[in-house]
């Protein structure tokens, strides 16, 4: 079992979206509530309200979600490099870049719910087997030394981040 309180490699944001909200539980216990709860909270999401803008500079909730899927991609691409042994600085991202060129206004919130629950699935499956050292890995992302259990963690937090702000000011 491995905690938030065991990690302590991240990114200095990680301590302002992520970490606050998440409880200090086993990881691989917050990762199977995330799992089984990310589809039944946007599925329950009306249909006209996925390409809502609560501001016209802000991202529609169909942005969102493609954000969230591009940085749980990038988050599990860079624990597989951590978990391999990448001596690799890997780069950050420009996560407005990501969603201008998305296009995710241009697709069914249908097809974005399928890509989510299977980005699920997939960081489900690629975390659920880690033991206990694989979590305390780390490697050079962003500018900053990352164990692999803070890019889990980052992955459930950022989910959990965007889920309040959709709630708070789509809803």
């Amino acid at each position: 079992m491995i905690k938030k309180s065991d990690i302590s490699l991240y990114p200095s944001y990680y301590d302002t979206y992520y970490f606050p909200i998440l409880p200090d539980l086993d990881i691989l216990d917050l990762l199977k509530w995330r799992t089984e709860h990310v589809i039944s909270f946007y599925s329950q999401i009306p249909a006209e309200k996925w390409s809502f803008r609560y501001q016209p500079e802000k991202w529609s909730i169909k942005e969102i979600v493609q954000h969230i899927i591009d940085a749980e991609q990038i988050f599990n691409y860079r624990a597989l490099c951590f978990l391999r042994n990448e001596k690799t600085h890997l780069p950050s991202y420009d996560q407005d870049e990501y969603v201008l060129n998305s296009n995710a206004d241009l697709k069914t919130h249908e097809n974005l719910l399928n890509s989510l629950t299977i980005q699920a699935m997939f960081t489900y499956n690629f975390f659920k087997d880690l033991q206990k050292e694989d979590f305390l890995k780390s490697g050079f992302a962003n500018d900053a030394s990352t164990q692999v259990g803070a890019l889990l963690l980052a992955i459930i937090g950022h989910d959990m981040h965007h889920r309040m702000v959709i709630e708070n000011n789509y809803l």
